[in-house]
């Protein structure tokens, strides 16, 4: 939980709202998404799913099929309580929990094997246990790799061969994501897999590789169709992050500018997270107290506690952002002259060390958290 020092110190600061997706219960709409329910909505059952398309056969006759680009969320209905127990279990950092769900579970119905292998991974990440949680995953792209699972399951494979430093099977396991993409001739996600490799190159300190695919990535998006707009975006924030980091903050917030004033949440936490590492660089090299401030409490903070991931997405923005926010505070440390508020900066930053290590424990950024905690004292 976060601390009431933080949630304070955020109210002031945030004063846009909450921007809330509207969801449509399994009826047809070009223009919203689907939240598809099964028995216990009283409207049928899910009966085949992949990464194209979903089929529900509709209590009374008829079926519906559905693009899964567009599906929300699955209410499975029968057989579906076990996955349930076991997601809440794992979103509670309750890994005994979820194993104790899913280990012994013999799935009733076929659609439900994937889904067992991808949050017992899910689970065997929690429990540290990585090399059972990359058999579970790679039991998904090896036999299922065309399940509606496989996208969740490569994202969740490569955030951990990055953390484990295995930055050529991080490549390859994308590079996996694109073939199976291309095979069923789905632009959008082929263009998300390469996303994905462009942030392994990233974490594995290679701007350059990141930066060209980031860069194209963006430009295929942008003649690829609607569904391809929102990894279009996240490759652009991507450039934005390197240049930031690299000290271009100009450059940094002109592509960041308009998707700042967008209302994709999916897509803020991200932004505001690059765009405090921009003020952070202008703010180191102008020894500018109040640009850190304001990397701080406009964007850092915004990502942390307003726009945090959703339970199936990277955590990676969200611990690039806690990292920034730590260095900011240490630098505005040094900056701001009364020893009381510097002292003020030094608390705020080391509990958010603190916080970065109790949340996330095997995250690739650890080691840096750590020394930087130390550096406080």
């Amino acid at each position: 939980m976060w601390s009431v020092t933080l949630k304070s110190l955020l109210l002031a600061a945030l004063a846009a709202p909450v921007v809330l997706t509207p969801v449509a219960l399994a009826q047809d709409s070009k223009d919203k998404v689907f939240e598809l329910g099964s028995d216990k909505a009283k409207l049928g059952r899910i009966t085949e799913e992949s990464l194209v398309e979903i089929v529900m056969q509709i209590e009374g006759g008829g079926k519906q099929t559905i693009a899964e680009a567009r599906v929300s969320r699955v209410l499975y209905g029968e057989g579906d309580a076990p996955f349930r127990k076991a997601q809440e279990a794992i979103e509670a950092g309750n890994a005994a929990g979820a194993l104790k769900e899913l280990e012994t579970l013999q799935p009733t119905r076929e659609i439900f094997v994937p889904r067992r292998f991808y949050w017992l991974g899910r689970a065997y990440e929690v429990a540290g246990q990585p090399d059972k949680a990359i058999e579970s995953y790679n039991q998904i792209l090896s036999k299922h790799a065309k399940s509606r699972y496989a996208r969740d399951c490569v994202r969740s494979l490569v955030d951990l061969q990055i953390r484990l430093q295995k930055f050529a099977d991080a490549i390859g396991t994308a590079d996996k994501g694109v073939r199976i993409a291309e095979e069923i001739k789905r632009k959008e996600l082929v263009l998300d897999f390469r996303f994905i490799k462009a942030s392994a190159y990233e974490s594995q300190g290679k701007a350059a590789e990141a930066e060209a695919e980031f860069k194209a990535v963006a430009g295929e998006a942008a003649t690829a169709g609607p569904n391809a707009a929102r990894v279009g975006s996240m490759a652009n924030i991507g450039q934005a992050r390197l240049a930031a980091k690299s000290g271009d903050a100009a450059r940094a917030k002109t592509i960041l500018d308009p998707i700042l004033k967008g209302t994709d949440a999916s897509l803020l936490g991200a932004a505001y997270g690059a765009m405090g590492e921009a003020l952070y660089a202008q703010g180191v090299k102008e020894t500018n107290a109040e640009k850190l401030r304001e990397a701080i409490f406009d964007n850092f903070l915004r990502a942390l506690v307003q726009y945090p991931p959703n339970a199936t997405d990277s955590t990676d923005p969200l611990e690039q952002a806690m990292l920034g926010c730590a260095k900011a505070y240490k630098k505005l440390s040094e900056v701001d002259k009364p020893k009381e508020q510097a002292d003020s900066w030094k608390k705020l930053g080391v509990e958010i060390c603190k916080e970065f290590r109790g949340r996330f424990p095997q995250s690739r950024l650890l080691k840096q958290v750590e020394d930087l905690q130390k550096e406080f004292k």
